[in-house]
């Protein structure tokens, strides 16, 4: 996947300015320099995963919402539904598990039409 760098950009710009920090404040707390930061944030640099995670943990966000931003996580991870059914499923047995598999596809079936 690539990192949609406008978009993570203005997700980090909102944030920044909710907490009416500036990048200069920003970079500091990521222990970086504020060129390098505004390198990352304009695509001038490469911005990896690892970037959006630390910028998140710094802005105390959600990493999965610093990847979501940055077009690096597929629909079903930012899906607020479907990350719920998938947190049920991790509690349900094995059998249990199966019994919803199966119910699930014959709900699929009907959507089809």
């Amino acid at each position: 996947m690539q990192v949609d760098v406008k978009a993570f950009s203005e997700w980090v710009s909102s944030k920044l300015a909710a907490k009416e920090w500036t990048q200069k404040i920003l970079a500091e707390r990521l222990h970086t320099s504020e060129s390098h930061l505004s390198f990352l944030l304009r695509g001038r640099r490469t911005l990896t995963a690892d970037h959006c995670i630390s910028i998140a943990n710094v802005l105390d966000e959600s990493p999965l919402a610093a990847l979501a931003a940055a077009g690096l996580l597929p629909e079903s991870a930012t899906d607020p539904l479907l990350r719920e059914l998938w947190r049920i499923a991790c509690e349900l047995s094995p059998e249990a598990r199966r019994y919803v598999v199966a119910a699930m596809r014959g709900i699929r079936e009907l959507d089809k039409g």
